[in-house]
């Protein structure tokens, strides 16, 4: 797709972690061409010394032999951007980036500090934050399934607005192809409230963190909940959900501003998702409440439905020209631009 391509070469970036964000994120960008993985980190020997093309399922090798070094990896010069699918806590994920950094890398990740100051704190995110200014480079947090949808969208939507009051964004998301791991954590199948404790390296409560700094808004207050719903009918799939026992859950995190706004993220999972008898459909919705001039509303549907995993490899492809286009520094989503100027690069279009 030479239309997408990089003036002059693509971009080499190291695939670091080949589980499925990896795998997705590897095989977007051979599609697109315009990012070249060149290296590949893995995490099990029984990876290592394997061709990245055949673990992520390609028809043909691309001639990458993944290794379980990554400080050999790091230490490369045809390296110009980790982007990190690995799993691991926070602090093995900051570590990478950190390690990254000092090789003189730019970097990304879609595991974690989506909104650094609420992922890692608000020192340990200045300490990234610095680390990377020394380095002279660029980290950014990635979104959640899929990027874009409930963090910057919300935040594109809302400057069209001249006062708002509430901003909402609900994404309702099918559980069908979800790892039996996760289900068994969401307690699918079981009484409503037999769920463990669904507080991870993953907050939704990054999302609206997002949105209320790239508004300038001040936070007073913060909140998650966790509403298991109840099956009313009989549900068959990979497992039996009976009536009454647990077939999803609304997880909300909400933010209220010092002046009484709040922003509102609400993730609807359900396992049997069916649009016709359940009256809703995998969808994203951006609510803006204020005066009548200020109030609106969008509403999100597509492929990414199924499968978040590609929306959120595309964002990441995407946010590279933005990202390296900016002083060095960490950074999330809603900070990258989407066009990026070239000097000189003035071009229109024939009329």
């Amino acid at each position: 797709m030479a239309d997408r391509a990089w003036p002059g070469p693509p971009l080499r970036c190291a695939v670091w972690g080949t589980g499925h964000m990896g795998r997705t994120l590897t095989r977007a960008a051979v599609r697109r061409g315009d990012v070249l993985p060149v290296a590949a980190v893995v995490s099990t020997p029984a990876k290592a010394g394997r061709d990245l093309g055949e673990i992520v399922g390609l028809d043909a090798p691309l001639g990458v032999v993944a290794t379980l070094d990554g400080d050999a990896v790091l230490a490369r010069d045809d390296v110009d951007v980790v982007i990190h699918c690995g799993t691991g806590t926070k602090e093995e994920i900051v570590d990478v980036l950190r390690r990254a950094a000092r090789a003189g890398k730019d970097a990304i990740t879609f595991c974690a500090i989506a909104h650094p100051a609420t992922a890692l704190g608000d020192d340990a995110a200045r300490e990234l934050d610095a680390h990377a200014r020394s380095a002279g480079r660029r980290i950014l947090g990635g979104g959640f399934a899929p990027g874009f949808a409930l963090d910057v969208l919300p935040v594109v939507i809302a400057s069209a607005s001249v006062e708002w009051t509430a901003i909402t964004a609900r994404m309702v998301m099918r559980m069908d192809s979800w790892g039996e791991d996760v289900l068994d954590a969401w307690g699918i199948g079981l009484p409503p409230g037999s769920h463990r404790d669904p507080s991870t390296r993953l907050s939704f409560l990054e999302c609206a963190g997002t949105i209320v700094e790239a508004l300038g808004v001040d936070v007073a207050s913060s909140e998650q909940a966790y509403e298991p719903i109840a099956a009313e009918r009989r549900i068959t799939g990979r497992r039996t959900v009976e009536p009454g026992m647990a077939r999803g859950a609304l997880r909300r995190s909400r933010v209220t501003t010092s002046a009484g706004r709040t922003v509102t993220v609400d993730l609807h999972a359900l396992f049997g998702l069916d649009e016709e008898l359940d009256g809703v459909g995998d969808e994203v919705v951006i609510d803006v409440d204020g005066p009548p001039d200020s109030t609106l509303h969008a509403r999100l549907t597509g492929g990414w439905a199924a499968d978040p995993y590609p929306a959120t490899a595309a964002c990441g492809l995407n946010a590279l020209p933005g990202l390296r286009s900016l002083p060095p520094g960490l950074y999330n989503a809603a900070h990258v631009p989407f066009a990026v100027r070239r000097d000189g690069d003035f071009r229109g279009v024939a009329r």
